[in-house]
């Protein structure tokens, strides 16, 4: 075999490891739960994806009120959740601050 025969089975090779890793990072672990490595094990976290259409994100609400952003009603729809099981979970955007682990912490009878 020539040089660039090689080259060619060698960069297959890598591609069809890179397709693996990835399917695995971002396709097989989204539906685990996850664990972070600041808390305790008997802590978990699931990942939560929420897709929109960005030109309809903003809906009218009825009787003349204020439009509400779809992003700020999830969040109200979440946090409403999250008072009723305070002692249950804490619900984060992004990673969480010291002030928001130190909450979760408590989750775990610390």
């Amino acid at each position: 075999m020539n040089s660039f025969t090689v080259l060619i089975l060698l960069l297959l090779i890598l591609s069809i490891a890179n397709n693996l890793i990835m399917y695995h990072k971002c396709y097989m672990s989204k539906n685990t739960m996850l664990e972070d490595p600041v808390l305790e094990p008997k802590i978990g976290s699931y990942p939560i994806n929420i897709y929109y259409a960005k030109n309809n994100a903003t809906t009218q609400c009825p009787k003349g009120e204020s439009s509400v952003n779809v992003i700020d009603e999830i969040k109200n729809m979440l946090s409403q959740y999250e008072n009723k099981n305070k002692d249950k979970c804490v619900i984060t955007y992004g990673e969480p601050s010291s002030y928001e682990y130190q909450k979760i912490k408590m989750l775990g009878g610390n």
